[in-house]
Parts: structure tokens; sequence; C-alpha cells
């Protein structure tokens, strides 16, 4: 009846961050009295639950039966899923405690519509039955809950980060709880977008305490250490003394901030002080308490320092970090409730006191990826919303071209089981649900344009990607990397490679590249459905083409934004040139990667708000279409602020209309309803 940490291991360690997103969302968050009970001995299960906060109890009748205890992060009920039968124990809540409740009316509808999501969860159910008849039919020897998910290739580390994630996505408290571990990129949006109230977990203050205990029992010896006792870079080899740290330790601040071009807007800004705060809270930066509650103060006050966009190869962070961290040593400037001010002013109208830096805080503030990891938050945040956006697209113009629904097949499906593929094959079903295009004729004969035609595929295929770059983007988020790092528990300090964001780097060149494949396929679609020849409708769309010109000229712009697409989606990782006397021989170039992306997602919504517009034109000069239920509801927002075009007008204000309603989610938002099944995140610029 229970799953163990390893199993719940299993669970998570199996599924991808959408199916997480889709427990959180789906699942209702319960709070329990002491004794009450959620499943009871002889009565089949109705729902699977994960412990969030307290701990569950198991009792049997069988007086020889232990008592059997669960905490945080454990699971119960899939063996009632798994065979309906009644369950065998009694399970109740030792204390005050909450659950994530999934009935499995729902649970099961989504593993009978989603192949992928059900290969998944199954294997781990599997893996979990074959690991508790292992333990009850050899004990613990056999290796148990250590050994058997890295035998069966589940990352523990990142099944542990993914259970504590799960229980911050369930968690509807409005104020982020910093622990240096858990940090979602969803939180990391709310605290740009919506300025969500921040602070520190009791354990990771008091790592920081730990930490720093470490750096001032160190900064007074002999040894040399890297960027404590030392100088940095080329300048490694020169000591330095007690009486030059804190003039050192402002210089190392105003010696890196050498960043130049447009500044970072406010939303980005501060998931870059989110990022830093949450590095430094896992105790490897070594960072003053006092220091570490002023840039704390800073963000929850909304004081906003100016930080140029450029300056940074990606091998920590240096100068924008640089620019963020100048304020604490009374230079630089910031925003703060609609005025520029210096960093001193700044602070002084906040009512924030910044504390003497000391040994290794100039270089604990800077020595990180938190720009590139904080405004890639961002972009992924964004980055999701997007393929919601695709397949709701894509879904209006196959009934604006009246295509084949062949497609969408489910026998597709099945023959190819890659777990994006499965995803945007049962949104763009649902979407289409009703749709006249499951019983009306095709325009074409045969099959449709490619563009139509494996649209599934390629928006798969970038949610594949995502996906990729979401784990590897949270896991940075998550990680230190501090150089030197400090290791609490040991009393060290050591020079370390983790400032080397490789991961992070390659992850956003290739979600560029895959987003030029998405932008691509639209843009080929808006071109398609300009010309009679596929759609047997006017050219350009124009009711009057002896007077109008149409939708026409809006092909050049969509072409163009898809070039832009296409630049972005060269590597920036593969550009660089030693420096630092040639000891850094190697970079990532991390922030340009993840701010092409952000310029790709970017034009791609663009692009998506030319195609609805299109698809919108097409199908109110298409005679006896019926749009399915999802479609239709998207369609009708964007009628409400944009009306169908039957003499020439200013296109461009058409063509914003559309994008306003993507970027504040109406359009998502009517989808989802209609069709009951959440696209994209809750979580939008401005707060909408």
């Amino acid at each position: 009846m229970m799953a163990s940490v390893a199993g719940v291991a299993y669970i998570l360690g199996t599924l991808t961050d959408e199916d997480i997103d889709w427990l959180v969302t789906t699942g209702v968050r319960r709070s329990l009295a002491p004794g009450e009970r959620i499943i009871r001995e002889g009565t089949p299960a109705t729902a699977l639950f994960f412990v969030l906060e307290g701990a569950l109890t198991l009792s049997g009748s069988d007086p020889a039966q232990p008592q059997e205890r669960m905490s945080q992060g454990d699971v119960v009920g899939e063996i009632g899923l798994l065979d309906g039968g009644p369950a065998p124990v009694t399970i109740e809540a030792d204390g005050a405690s909450t659950v994530l409740e999934l009935p499995f009316a729902q649970l099961t509808a989504q593993l009978e519509s989603d192949g992928g999501f059900a290969a998944r969860f199954y294997r781990a159910m599997a893996v979990m039955a074959g690991e508790r008849y292992r333990e009850e039919r050899f004990g613990d020897s056999g290796g148990g809950d250590t050994a058997a998910p890295i035998a069966h290739g589940i990352n523990t580390y990142l099944a542990d980060d993914r259970m504590h994630r799960l229980l911050r996505r369930a968690d509807p408290r409005e104020e982020i709880v910093l622990s240096g571990g858990e940090l979602t990129v969803e939180q990391v949006a709310r605290v740009a977008w919506t300025h969500a109230p921040v602070s520190i977990t009791e354990s990771a203050a008091e790592r920081l305490h730990l930490s720093r205990a470490v750096v001032d029992r160190l900064a007074g010896g002999e040894e040399p250490v890297y960027g404590l006792t030392t100088n940095l870079g080329a300048l490694k080899d020169q000591r330095l003394s007690d009486e030059q740290q804190p003039l050192f330790q402002k210089h190392v601040l105003l010696s890196h901030s050498v960043g130049v071009g447009v500044e970072h807007p406010e939303d980005v800004v501060r998931a870059i002080m989110l990022a830093r705060l949450n590095g430094m809270a896992r105790g490897g930066a070594g960072v003053q308490p006092a220091v570490f509650e002023a840039l704390l103060a800073m963000l929850n006050a909304g004081v906003h320092p100016a930080v140029p966009s450029r300056g940074s190869i990606g091998m920590s962070d240096l100068a924008p970090l640089a620019h963020m961290a100048l304020p604490l040593v009374g230079h630089g400037e910031v925003f703060f409730k609609g005025q520029r001010l210096s960093g001193a002013e700044g602070l002084a109208a906040a009512g924030i006191s910044a504390p003497p830096l000391g040994p290794k805080d100039g270089l604990a503030l800077v020595s990180a990826n938190s720009a590139s990891v904080g405004h890639g938050a961002l972009v992924i945040t964004r980055a999701i919303d997007l393929l919601a956006i695709a397949d709701v697209a894509a879904a209006l113009s196959l009934e604006a071209l009246g295509g084949h629904t062949t497609m969408l097949d489910q026998g597709v499906d099945t023959a190819r089981r890659f777990s994006g593929q499965l995803t945007s094959a049962q949104h763009m079903r649902m979407l289409l649900e009703e749709s006249s295009l499951w019983t009306a004729p095709p325009t074409l004969g045969v099959q449709d344009p490619i563009s139509f035609r494996s649209a599934i595929q390629v928006h798969g295929a970038v949610l594949d990607s995502l996906a990729l770059v979401r784990s590897t983007l949270e896991t940075e988020l998550n990680s230190t990397g501090d150089n030197p790092m400090v290791l609490a528990d040991r009393g060290e300090i050591i020079s370390d490679g983790n400032f080397h964001p490789a991961g992070l780097s390659i992850a956003f060149d290739t979600l560029a590249i895959a987003l030029a494949q998405l932008t691509s396929m639209a843009t080929n679609r808006i071109v398609r459905l300009m010309d009679p020849k596929f759609t047997h409708l006017p050219p350009y769309l124009a009711p009057n083409p002896d007077q109008n010109v149409g939708l026409g000229v809006i092909q050049k712009t969509a072409t163009a934004l898809n070039a832009e697409v296409r630049m972005a989606a060269n590597p920036a990782s593969l550009d660089y040139v030693p420096v630092a006397g040639s000891i850094e021989d190697h970079a990532t170039m991390a922030v340009e990667g993840v701010a092409k992306a952000g310029r790709a997602v970017d034009a791609a919504l663009d692009i998506f708000a030319i195609e609805m517009l299109v698809a919108a034109q097409a199908i109110d000069l298409r005679e006896g279409v019926t749009l399915g239920i999802g479609t239709r509801a998207a369609y009708g927002q964007l009628r409400e602020r944009v009306a169908l075009m039957e003499t020439d007008r200013l296109v461009a204000h058409d063509i914003a209309e559309v994008r306003g309603l993507l970027d504040c989610g109406a359009i998502l938002r009517a989808a989802s309803e209609a069709i009951s099944i959440p696209l994209g995140t809750s979580v939008r610029p401005g707060g909408s």
C-alpha cells in the first residue's frame, strides 16, 4: 500500500516535468486532522496520496503486522490503483498533516488518454512492485532502496530534487521560501513578475552561519586559499593581508563591473537577484549572513540595480553580478519607486543598511552563473506557454485549411511513442473535439503540406527539448557554482570547476535550434493559408481582391521574424577566446545563449499571433466550418478584439491585439477552460 522513499524516486525520476506539472495541477491539496483516515482497511482506495507535510501511519487488523510510518515525499494508494481491490491496511494522519490527493478517476483518464505518461507511470509502478517483492523475499540485504534506482537508470539526485519541487509546486502560499535546493522556474517567474515575497528556511539560514564560520577561520590562516587569502585570476599568486580584505572585497565589485549595452529590464534583474540568493543559501558561497540579508531586503523592497546586459562570457557571470552588488558598497545605480538613484541613495530610501564586506564576500556575490540562470528561468516559463500556443495555432490553421485529421489518429501515436509528440497530439485532439474536420471532406484530395501534417512531430520534438532545458536549468538553479566552494561539513574551502555551466549553455543553444524548427513550420502554414491552390479561398484571404490587398504583406513580417529566430539558432557556446593570461582558456557564453533564446521566444510569439490572425480570417471565409471546443474558445477571444478584415486596414494594430491576448494568457485560459486541461503556465508577465 505504501511506496518507500526509493519508490517516490522511481515515480519522480521516471516522469517528465510536464507530467509532474499535471500531477500538481490535477491533485487537490488536503489538510488532515490528527487521526483522520484517508484509506480504510477492507475498502477500495479511491486516490493516490503524496505526503506534503507531517506524517501518516499504516496499521492492519493483524496484530503481528508492524505499524509503519510515512513522512514527507512518500506516496500511498498505488496498489488500489493497480488492482482495484480492498486496501490491506488503514492509513491515517499521525498528527496534523497535508497530502496531495490525486483521484483515481482523473489519473485513470490521463493514463488512458496519454500513452507516454502511461508508459512512464506504469514503468515506475512495475519497478516499485519488483522492489517490494525483493524486500519481502530477501529483506534489505540485496541493496534495496539505494541500489535499485541506479540499477534502473534513475538519477536519484534528480528524483529527490523533483520530489522537493513537487512539494513546492503544490504549496499555495504566496511567499517563496529559499532552501537552496527546491526553487522552480515558476517560482522565479512569480518573484520576477508578481513581486512575490521571499524569505529563507531556518535550515538554510543555519547553513549560511556554518559556512561563514569556515571562511572566518581559514581567512586568518597561512594556507593560500584562492579568492580568500589570494587575489583572483592571473593574480592568484598575490597574497592578501587581513588589513587589505575590506578594500579588496570592494575592489572585486568595482573591477568586475565592466558591463555595457542595454540594461536588463526589472523582471530579469529580479530573477538574477533571486537566483544568486538561492545559490548562496546552499552554503557553498560562505557569504556573511548580513550581506545575504541585505541583498534579500533589496529584492523584497523593490530596489533594482541597474545591470548592463553585456559583459559576461558565461564562466560565472562576473560582470552582471558585480553591477547587481554595487549598491551594497555604495556604488552603482538602482531603480526604486519609479526613480533612478545612486546605489547609496536607493538603499537609504528603502531603509536598508549594507554591512561592511568581509573576506570572500565580494567574490561570493559575483562567483556564480546567476545572470544566465535567472534570466533562463523566465525564458523557459515563456517557452512553456509558447508551446501550448503553438498547439492552439496549429489546430486553428488545420480548420482554416480544411485539412486531414489522419495526422491525429491515435494509431500514429502508438507507432512513434515520443513523449512530446503524444502530448501535442492529445492536446490538438482535445482542442478539435466537435470540429467539422472529423466529418467534412478535406480541402486537398490526398494529404496536406508537411507544415500541417507533421505539426505534432515538430511540436513534440520541441516539447521534449524544452523538458531537457528545464531540467538542466532547475538543476543549475539549485546547485552551487561558486569557486572556491565552502564545504562546511568538512571545514574546507576548495577550488572547483562548478562555475562552468556547460549543460546550461548547450541546453539553451539546443532550445534556440528547436524553436527555429517550430517557427519555420508556422511560417509555412501562414503562407499556405493565403494560397488559393491549397485553401480554395481568395488569394491573400481578401474578401474583395479586386479592391484590397488583404493579408498578403503579413507574409513578409512572418518571414522576417522567422529569420530572426533562425539567426538566434547559431550556437553561442562555440564562440570564445582565452582570457586572464590564458588560465581561463574556455568559456560558454551562457548569458548570450539565454538572451538569444529569449529573443527567439519573443519573435515566435509574434509569428503565432500572425498565424492565429490569418487562420481566423480563413475560417470566416470558409463556409460550413464548425470549430472544435478548444479552438472555438480561442477564436472567440481573438474575435472579441479583432474583427474580420473585410477591407484593408492597419494590420499592425491587429497583430498587436492578438499578441496582447497571447501575452496576458487570455487565449490559453479560454482554450484550457474549454477542454478542462491546463495549457501553459499560470504565471505571466505583469501578473496576469
